[in-house]
């Protein structure tokens, strides 16, 4: 599963991926940020991958915000699972 934020801006700003519950995002190898963190990947999704998801794009010169956005992650079982 892939969640992406993309952005045109200058200077590359620093991304970073958070859930809304504060929980850190990355780790236990399951999930990672790839391409200067403007994309969120998940392995083998699972339901406590479920919630609310926040990227924070911050401008590496000036260190404020230039855009966030949240996102809502809801996991299904397959039918007959």
């Amino acid at each position: 599963m892939l969640m992406l934020m993309l952005l045109t801006v200058s200077p590359t700003p620093r991304v970073t991926w958070r859930r809304e519950d504060a929980q850190l995002v990355e780790g236990a190898g399951r999930v990672h940020s790839d391409s200067f963190g403007q994309e969120l990947v998940f392995t083998n999704v699972d339901f406590s991958d479920q919630g609310t998801y926040e990227c924070v794009a911050v401008n590496t010169e000036s260190g404020q915000p230039r855009a966030t956005h949240k996102t809502q992650l809801v996991v299904e079982c397959k039918s007959g699972s």
